[in-house]
């Protein structure tokens, strides 16, 4: 997967690698029209190691003996690294993967189909360590409290009985990073420095990271925003924010953490030099199964990458759709359908491997 990113990431910071083709245009500005069309087929594993079932397979259950794993608002098992006056919601998950699942030894847990992952209402979970980790319980559920520096066992009971348990350790941060989230965050992980380009309208999600040394940790909702952007705080993540402004120009976004700081420029842009289209889906006609085609865009602006979600018109063999940062077609055999996406001056033009029967089309933050 890392030589995948490598490559897409240089295609997509060379946008003379693409593909084009000319459409003619009465229009009096250039426009760019690239055409990027990759189908990979990773894309559709990472779709089945990313779902979860609900419990529904009794039978899977009793193919071997459930597991009990206590989480966080991140993952299934405890990060077990906070900062100081974080506030971590607890789950407790029983997890079962059947013998007969041996192609996924090292998946982690709830993250295969074969997996059966029901949350659990019941429990209790003690800390060792009080003065570092108090456990309270909330109306909404178990909430952990990070204190002060230090470390605790946090042990989970069922019925009296204990099912699970923990380690945590909770430290004062020495160093604060900025990175990118959004669409092109799983392949283009990206720790910010100066100047973030983003297009005025559109989403863009930036995360504070904590970090002690090399190690990271975690907390939700303990730092500070500033900046004169109109931004949201999403509701995955007290971590993030959704800086929506559109207006053009360059302002600075600060995160501030008790002595600690980090900001970055972002320049807010109104025209593009160049579109694209990745077509991330894996057609295959002959499966059974209905064939979606995920579509997402990608785009420059003097050069640089623009991130965040693209707020762009869509059209279906003509047919102007509504405005969203990603379309998905339901594809069935048939006369290729042509799909176009325009924003900023500049259009991206696609042909699909079947005609598009159906359309989603995907709004940030809806």
């Amino acid at each position: 997967m890392n030589a995948r990113r490598h490559l897409i990431r240089a295609r997509l910071e060379n946008g003379s690698r693409a593909r084009t083709r000319d459409v003619p245009t009465t229009q009096t500005h250039s426009r760019s029209r690239l055409l990027a069309s990759w189908s990979f087929a990773s894309w559709s594993l990472l779709a089945v190691l990313a779902a979860c079932p609900p419990h529904s397979d009794d039978a899977a259950v009793a193919n071997d003996d459930p597991r009990y794993l206590l989480g966080d608002p991140w993952q299934e098992v405890l990060k077990g690294r906070y900062v100081v006056g974080a506030r971590v919601p607890l789950h407790l998950t029983e997890w079962t993967r059947p013998s007969d699942a041996e192609r996924f030894p090292l998946a982690p847990p709830c993250s295969t189909v074969f997996d059966v992952c029901v949350e659990q209402t019941s429990f209790e979970v003690v800390s060792t360590n009080p003065t570092v980790v108090h456990v309270e319980r909330t109306e909404s559920g178990l909430l952990l409290h990070a204190l002060t520096p230090g470390v605790a066992w946090l042990h989970t009971s069922r019925d009296g009985a204990v099912v699970a348990s923990g380690f945590v350790e909770v430290a004062e941060p020495d160093r604060l990073e900025l990175w990118l989230r959004g669409p092109w965050a799983f392949l283009l992980p990206s720790r910010l420095d100066e100047t973030v380009t983003r297009f005025a309208g559109g989403a863009l999600d930036l995360q504070v990271r904590y970090y002690v040394g090399e190690r990271r940790f975690f907390g939700a909702s303990v730092a500070r925003w500033e900046t004169l952007l109109r931004y949201e705080t999403p509701t995955f993540s007290g971590n993030v924010i959704r800086i929506s402004d559109s207006e053009v120009g360059l302002e600075r976004v600060r995160a501030v953490f008790g002595e600690l700081s980090v900001e970055i420029q972002v320049r807010s842009v109104d025209t593009l030099d160049e579109l694209g289209i990745l077509e991330l889906g894996d057609v295959d006609f002959d499966s059974g199964e209905p064939v979606w085609e995920p579509m997402l865009a990608y785009a420059t602006h003097s050069g640089e990458l623009v991130h965040g979600s693209l707020p762009l018109r869509w059209s279906l063999d003509g047919r102007e759709l509504l405005v969203a940062h990603r379309m998905d077609c339901r594809l069935e055999p048939g006369s290729p359908s042509e799909v176009s996406a325009r924003l900023g001056g500049a259009e991206a033009v696609v042909e699909l491997a079947g005609t598009c029967v159906e359309v989603r089309l995907a709004i940030e933050g809806r």
